[in-house]
């Protein structure tokens, strides 16, 4: 038998296979550890409320969580504090040049070098920090009306947005800083009434163990006691 075969095109763009997507099953095991849940990907919590800890009138939520180490989570932090260091650094030197100490005092040359080395460090650190991250899925439930409230506190930094540009470019608000504030103060609103006392146990944190085991925190307190509750009838 003959076949005919063709040289490979050198000009043709590159066949790269397609990653395959990260398959689990739910499951419905798992371990409390003080505030803290253990399980493998893919948890199916009991259909209690994750903020208010109920079981009336609840709807099925699914929440993907973004998880890394604690190793990578330490470095990432490691680069936020060099960041953190190099304004430290600027900022001193800028003071002493201007509170009357020679540019080249050894002092504010060693400060002065230290600021791109500490921004250098601090961003492959934050960059190593971002590697190695995996998904963490889980399946629990919300109440209709939290859904709802959920619902109206992501359009609330939109609508502030649209009023305090209409009342900067009506006239009414004539003041950049005013307007500013205006803008932002929305966001910063919703995100504390959200986070902190309105969608309490929503902002979830992961982190793997191994690549099997994670770690999840930032459970309601209402909704980790029915959940110990239930574990204990089980």
């Amino acid at each position: 038998m003959v076949t005919d075969k063709q040289p490979p095109n050198p000009y043709a763009a590159p066949v790269f296979p397609e990653p395959t997507a990260e398959t689990f099953e739910f499951h419905q095991s798992y371990d409390i550890v003080d505030s803290k849940l253990l399980s493998r990907n893919g948890l199916w919590l009991p259909q209690y409320c994750l903020v208010t800890g109920s079981s009336d009138d609840v709807m099925p939520i699914q929440l993907s969580i973004i998880a890394a180490s604690h190793a990578t989570k330490r470095c990432r932090s490691a680069g936020v504090g060099c960041f953190l260091f190099a304004a430290l650094a600027g900022g001193m030197a800028f003071s002493l040049v201007n509170s009357g100490a020679m540019p080249g005092a050894p002092l504010v040359v060693g400060l002065t070098l230290s600021v791109p080395l500490l921004l250098i460090t601090g961003l492959v650190l934050f960059l190593l920090g971002g590697r190695n991250r995996k998904s963490f899925t889980l399946q629990g439930a919300l109440q209709k009306r939290r859904q709802t409230l959920r619902t109206r506190l992501g359009l609330a930094p939109l609508i502030g947005m649209l009023v305090s540009s209409f009342l900067r470019f009506s006239g009414l608000v004539k003041g950049d800083l005013t307007w500013i504030v205006l803008l932002i103060s929305p966001w910063i609103a919703t995100a504390l009434l959200g986070r902190f006392f309105l969608l309490q146990g929503l902002q979830l944190q992961a982190a793997y163990l191994d690549d099997q085991l994670f770690e999840v925190r930032g459970f309601s307190r209402a909704f980790l006691k029915q959940l110990k509750r239930h574990s204990d009838e089980h």
